[in-house]
């Protein structure tokens, strides 16, 4: 085994991980959802900042660094696990993309009423859990971080085309959980 070509110390590298590693897994963890993923993915990034951390030219503050390191690693999980997730919306959609008459989408009513709803938001994130892996950092980022899609996609690498397909996925699949867990058991 060869040496990290480090140029923090240990002390160094101790005083990031006391400093940094709450926030770093605060952040690992709205974006995965898992608790064990999230510390699997920070331990990671601590790793990889110590055997590369001649990189690191300090042209940004240490924890923008680290939350860029964390970024790659979550977007690095999601497209491996993102390869084996399949989907198929023939259930939802007949062969012209046209809704079919049972899957129609009920009406919501007044949506703010819903926002400060616990119970609703309870429900809603068990929808957002249910959705793969990668539309569920899509989601997150586009409509809870509010990032801009071209920044998505740069952090994810797919296409903006890709992007919109899974984004309006997302969507459909979202109503059509809380539809089911919510809106048909009021």
């Amino acid at each position: 085994m060869h040496e990290p070509k480090s140029t923090i110390t240990n002390k160094q590298l101790e005083s990031w991980i006391n400093e940094h590693s709450s926030f770093l897994l605060n952040r690992a963890y709205m974006l995965l959802s898992v608790k064990e993923d999230a510390e699997d993915v920070v331990q990671e990034v601590f790793l990889s900042v110590y055997q590369s951390a001649e990189s690191f030219e300090g042209r940004s503050s240490v924890r923008t660094w680290l939350t860029a390191v964390l970024h790659n690693k979550i977007a690095d999980l999601y497209k491996r696990k993102y390869k084996s997730t399949q989907t198929s919306f023939q259930s939802i959609f007949d062969t012209h993309g046209e809704w079919k008459e049972e899957q129609i989408p009920v009406d919501w009513g007044d949506e703010n009423e819903l926002i400060n709803d616990p119970e609703f938001n309870h429900i809603f994130g068990g929808c957002i859990n249910k959705l793969p892996t990668q539309w569920k950092i899509i989601v997150s980022e586009a409509y809870f971080s509010e990032k801009k899609a071209s920044d998505i996609c740069v952090y994810l690498n797919i296409t903006q085309s890709n992007y919109w397909k899974i984004l309006q996925r997302s969507r459909i699949q979202l109503r059509k959980c809380l539809d089911i867990n919510w809106f048909k058991t009021l």
